[in-house]
């Protein structure tokens, strides 16, 4: 190679060193990547958990109050069935 030929020793293992250091940067950036996906779908997968928690509550005070789950789906605006 008439590039690395007139390079020192020191010169080319630097140069050695760099090319073997950059797949080794892009696989921690990719991991690094691929967790913080994960945390930030983890966020809202516990997000999504609490919403359903109190959208089960109010349907359970529903169910309760109103009798049959499906009586509460054909109640018109004023509560009377429909």
């Amino acid at each position: 190679m008439p590039l690395l030929s007139n390079l020192t020793i020191v010169a080319r293992l630097r140069v050695a060193y760099v090319l073997f250091m950059l797949p080794v940067a892009f696989l921690f950036f990719t991991l690094y990547s691929e967790g913080s996906r994960q945390v930030a779908t983890s966020r809202l997968e516990i997000a999504g958990v609490a919403y359903n928690q109190a959208l089960f509550a109010v349907y359970d005070t529903l169910a309760r109050e109103g009798g049959q789950s499906g009586d509460i789906a054909r109640q018109d605006d004023d509560g009377n069935p429909s």
